[in-house]
């Protein structure tokens, strides 16, 4: 099973807001926003991508998509 904290990391930017970067460039790859339902996941381009119930989960999908 592949640990998505080895390809990206979160910074904190703002209250339920976190940006994903890419852990060997530091490029930008997305955005999760904390959501009723769950965790909403944009990519660099700021398209919706999806909705999860955790963190791990859209991180998941973010490494399928890039």
């Amino acid at each position: 099973m592949l640990a998505f904290s080895e390809f990206f990391y979160l910074v904190h930017a703002g209250q339920g807001r976190w940006k994903i970067c890419h852990r060997i460039t530091d490029e930008s790859a997305g955005i999760i926003f904390r959501s009723p339902a769950g965790f909403e996941l944009f990519d660099d381009e700021r398209r919706f991508v999806g909705e999860f119930d955790s963190i791990e989960h859209a991180l998941g999908e973010l490494y399928a998509v890039v």
